[in-house]
């Protein structure tokens, strides 16, 4: 639906105002999947790969981005 799409910059938003937040990257990453840009949804999910590998919830998106 079109809400997805505003999801993702309201969620990347956040992340800009709390850079350090890895739940927040992790938000973006679902709303920008469900938005369709799977391509970025992956790259933050690369980066939270690299220093948050545990995050709850990481692991099945990037199993859904596959």
């Amino acid at each position: 639906t079109q809400r997805w799409p505003r999801a993702a910059f309201e969620r990347q938003s956040i992340v800009e105002l709390d850079p350090d937040e890895p739940e927040h990257k992790l938000a973006w990453a679902k709303a920008l999947a469900a938005a369709g840009e799977k391509d970025k949804a992956r790259k933050i999910v690369a980066e939270l790969r690299k220093g948050s590998p545990e995050l709850e919830g990481l692991k099945e998106l990037e199993q859904s981005l596959k």
